[in-house]
């Protein structure tokens, strides 16, 4: 190669980026290495780090790279502080549940409660038990101190083994019409908690109420309302322990202690809260005590803490067991679980719970074991599984906002849809030539909503107008008897010659739109009524738009009041005069500082002018700042008659112009689990919940074709067996919808071939003649006290003292139920209800028999063996519900089963337009020879020696029928 020909190659390589060496004799080439690429930068311009911004704000960053590679720019970004279920290694952990030890105190059954404790010490790390609770009543008698010193001891045993736990009282612990302590201070004092070893950093007593921990407390309660706090599973738990029936004392008290652990998980104990059958007493037992229903609606709902509550007391035989779950006010489910075994054999025989929470499967599993029997109970009562989620939660991740391609330069995205008084972060990520980068996070906040007041006078209200829609408090100037509310409209009632006015206490801006729609009961007289509506009101000054409605003039009028001097500043009349019941729509918005605009339409019919009414401007000193809204109503002396002025609606905005309504948050509908009989199906879609107004309507699809049904909740009765699919919409206050759904399967149960069936299909006067099915009824007494008519068949007394009997011609049965309606034409008030029905009836001097009596208002269950014509009181059960009118319908079942020689007897009473109850109400047991033995039905009525008015029994629908044990 001639030299200057390799000079050339040689720059022409150098040029490519090859570097040559040169050597004696000979050119060797060696390749350089290529230049690291640099990495691309990004810098966040704006919104600054910390910026307030509107609802809709453009994200802008500049973007740098040295190579000059293009650059893919996506913007992220997401709620402050939001969070989502993460990841979890937790093991499951248990909580125990020692339910009512009272009738292990007597009778040499305390040894248990030993097994109780010491299974619980001895299963301790299988388990991984991380608290006990006892649900109270500890002892049977609480003046007996050798029942104290037994469960005392049983309890010690957890102690020893420093396994944390807790006790709250029962109405058995303590004096129930004083409400003293007592003796359970001196075995379960705050010493034995507080000071116990068990203490640690992590789970530890934590507080009673007399400690004035959080406040100073009025009362000191020592242990009988106490929290204790723990840790498991990832999660922070505190047990919140109440009182029996807890007073409001009581319950102000725990307000404090979860309003001074916001981010703890509560799981809340105390003695009473579910019956038998998932229901609340709406009754209280104790002076100043808190029924189950109050607990649950005025406090244990209102606290979104609450996830758990526990409790027992409720018993009745071998049922025992309760749960049900209720979406609270946040729309979170509570799971609400009653245990109380004391009815089984030997004082309970040993039964406890135990609940496995899963943080990996969010669920809490519910096992029923005896360490006495040593056996599960498994039945759906005993065993089951609810979601409980428990995963700790982790900052959600980001989400795209928006991408860009840029070159240098900068790069724009907009973040829309933003909540109004948030905080959000947001970040770059840049890719650019392979390499990656992401920003430092920036933050910002949107601006907090305007104002907002508004009112659709949906309540009722005597004197003044209440509180709006949307909180504010309205305050009559005067005369509030004028002011009322009659659940559809503000009502403001002036007589001639006087003036009334109106104001929001809470409302306050600058900028504000205000929109009502009024009508007037009579159209105004003379020169008529007047009619403003107030903003930037500071009690003695304000502007106002004034709208003078007459039989011959309808006229918008801007003026401004200081300190009470009123002057016009434009004036339009809009139209001739209307009549009464009108619907006049009024706009009134004022905007800026020095000067303030105000404008005003006025319009009547569906369709709003475009055309702004009157307009002006001023710049009164006093005026040109913010204030509240309000309304103004003055009647000419000339009116000639009083005239109530009504608003429908009535709403006021701040900012400028008129803002929309922020978005509304749709429904959440929610179904209860069905109650099935047969093919009869109760659903409840009571606990659906709107977060930001109320559930309108419910809507009900049953799933069969037939037609949709509406409210709360309904009954429906299917045509065929299957399975249905149950479709609940509910519609909230705002038109927005949401719908849920539940899957049923009904089965029709065969006919049942009844011994005797009478629905009173004739008419008899004295007697009830022969049933429809089974024969002749037999009344033992004066027969003109019997009688069937208008389909039903009358059983009256009229002496008070004495007593009437019918009985059925049918064949016996071995082991039988009978079920009917009855009523009385009185209520108890003038002499408690007596009435009897026996499904084992052996001769005329033995029986078994239910006995409804009613005292009060109170209905019990007496289940009663009558031998040698002897009554024997075997049970008695009183009833949540109250019977209060004469007349009412009431649906009984009462039955007798026979098994070895033993007899179970069960009954049940509802109103018979309600639900059947799932279980039986009242049960016992008895072994008498003499009635182990068939027996017919009979029915008899008795009027108490005190009554004071004569009683009339009607009976409807009886069926008396073989059944198996």
């Amino acid at each position: 190669m001639r030299e200057d020909a390799r000079e050339s190659f040689v720059l022409k390589r150098l040029a490519a980026g090859v570097v040559w060496g040169l050597a004696v004799g000979s050119l060797s080439l060696v390749a350089a290495a290529p230049a690291q690429a640099a990495p691309p930068a990004v810098t966040l311009v704006s919104p600054a780090d910390g910026a307030a911004v509107g609802t809709s704000t453009p994200l802008v960053v500049s973007v740098a790279d040295a190579d000059g590679d293009a650059a893919s720019v996506t913007f992220e970004g997401r709620k402050k502080g939001l969070t989502v279920p993460g990841p979890t290694s937790s093991e499951p952990f248990s909580i125990a549940v020692v339910p009512d030890t009272q009738n292990y105190t007597y009778n040499n059954r305390w040894p248990t409660m030993n097994q109780q404790s010491q299974w619980l010490v001895d299963n301790r790390e299988r388990l991984d038990l991380a608290f006990t609770v006892h649900v109270g009543d500890l002892v049977s008698e609480y003046t007996n101190p050798a029942q104290w010193q037994l469960v005392s001891a049983a309890l010690k045993i957890l102690d020893d083994a420093n396994m944390p736990n807790s006790v709250v009282p029962g109405n058995h612990d303590f004096d129930n019409a004083t409400g003293a302590v007592g003796p359970f201070d001196q075995y379960f004092p705050v010493s034995r908690y507080a000071d116990a070893v068990w203490n640690t950093a992590s789970t530890r007593y934590g507080g009673h109420l007399g400690q004035s921990q959080f406040g100073a407390d009025p009362i000191d309660r020592r242990n009988f309302d106490n929290y204790a706090l723990f840790t498991a599973g990832g999660t922070d738990f505190l047990v919140l322990n109440l009182e029996w029936e807890a007073p409001t004392y009581a319950l102000e008290w725990a307000d404090r202690v979860l309003a001074a652990h916001p981010d703890r998980t509560v799981i809340m104990v105390t003695h009473s809260f579910l019956t038998v059958s998932g229901s609340r007493w709406t009754g209280t037992q104790r002076p100043g005590g808190t029924s189950q229903a109050q607990l649950w609606n005025n406090f244990v709902s209102t606290h979104c803490q609450i996830r758990v509550v526990i409790a027992g007391h409720e018993h009745n035989g071998n049922e025992g067991e309760a749960s049900r779950t209720d979406a609270n006010t946040c729309g979170r489910p509570v799971h609400q679980l009653m245990t109380d075994y004391q009815d089984r054999p030997n004082g309970g025989d040993g039964w406890l719970r135990y609940y496995t929470f899963d943080p990996a499967a969010n669920t809490m599993t519910a096992t029923t074991y005896s360490p006495k029997l040593d056996r599960y109970e498994t039945d759906a009562n005993s065993s089951f599984v609810l979601p409980f989620e428990l995963t700790p939660p982790v900052p959600a991740p980001f989400e795209t906002i928006g991408t860009a391609t840029v070159s240098g330069g900068t790069a724009t995205a907009t973040w829309g849809a933003l909540a109004a008084d948030t905080a959000y972060e947001w970040r770059a990520v840049v890719s650019a030539g392979g390499d990656t980068i992401t920003s430092p996070v920036y933050t910002l906040r949107t601006a907090p909503l305007p104002p907002r007041l508004t009112d659709t006078f949906t309540r009722t209200t005597a004197s003044g107008w209440g509180t709006a829609d949307t909180g504010q408090t309205w305050v009559p100037a005067s005369g509030a008897s004028s002011f009322t509310v009659d659940g559809a409209n503000g009502r403001i009632t002036t007589a001639p010659g006087q003036s009334r006015s109106v104001d929001a206490t809470v409302f306050r801006s600058t900028d504000l739109a205000v929109d009502a729609e009024l009508t007037t009961s009579v159209a105004p007289g003379g020169s008529g009524g007047y009619i403003s509506l107030l903003g930037r009101d500071t009690g003695s000054s304000d502007y106002r738009a004034t709208v003078q409605l007459s039989t011959t003039t309808t006229a918008v009028t801007l003026r401004r009041v200081v300190n009470g001097a009123e002057t016009v500043l434009a004036t339009q009349r809009i139209s001739g005069g209307v009549t009464a019941g009108t619907v006049v729509r009024v706009r009134f918005e004022l905007s800026g500082t020095a000067p303030t605009t105000l404008r005003a339409k006025v319009w009547t019919g569906a369709v709003e002018p475009s055309a702004w009414s009157a307009t002006t401007t001023d710049a009164t000193a006093a005026l040109q700042t913010s204030g509240g809204v309000g309304a103004y109503v003055y009647l000419s002396s000339t009116a000639g008659a009083s005239v109530s002025t009504l608003l429908a609606s009535y709403s006021a905005v701040g900012g400028t112009g008129s803002p929309p309504l922020p978005a509304n948050t749709p429904p959440t509908a929610v179904i209860s689990t069905p109650a099935i009989t047969g093919r009869a199906v109760t659903v409840n879609g009571s606990g659906s919940t709107d977060t930001d107004g109320t559930i309108a309507t419910h809507a009900w699809n049953w799933g069969d074709g037939t037609p949709a049904e509406t409210g709360a909740s309904k009954s429906h009765t299917y045509a065929a067996d299957g399975t249905y699919v149950i479709t609940l919409t509910v519609t909230d206050d705002k038109g927005a919808t949401h719908s849920t759904t539940r899957s049923v399967t009904v089965t029709q149960p065969p006919p049942i071939q009844a011994l005797v069936a009478d629905d009173f299909g004739r008419s008899v006067t004295n007697g009830w003649g022969a049933a429809e099915v089974g024969g002749a009824w037999t009344a033992t007494g004066t027969a003109s006290r019997f009688a069937v008519a208008d389909g039903v068949g009358l059983l009256r007394l009229t002496t008070p003292g004495t007593s009437a009997q019918v009985q059925a011609a049918a064949t016996p049965a071995a082991s039988a139920e009978v079920r009917l309606n009855l009523s009385w034409d009185r209520t108890a008030a003038a002499g408690a209800l007596y009435t009897v029905i026996s499904p084992r009836a052996v001769s005329s001097s033995a029986d078994y028999r239910l006995k409804v009596y009613v005292s009060g208002t109170v209905p019990y269950l007496d289940l009663i063996r009558r031998t040698g014509g002897v009554e024997t009181l075997l049970s008695r059960t009183a009833l949540p519900d109250r019977i209060t009118t004469a007349g009412t319908w009431y649906s009984v079942a009462v039955r007798a089963t026979t098994v070895n020689g033993v007899t179970t007897l069960s009954a049940k009473l509802w109103p018979r337009a309600a639900a059947e109850p799932s279980t039986w109400q009242a049960t016992t047991t008895d072994s008498t020879a003499a009635l182990q033995t068939t027996g017919t039905m009979l029915l008899w009525s008795y009027m108490s020696g005190s009554a004071t008015a004569p009683v009339a029994t009607s009976f409807d629908g009886i069926r008396f029928t073989s059944v198996t044990p």
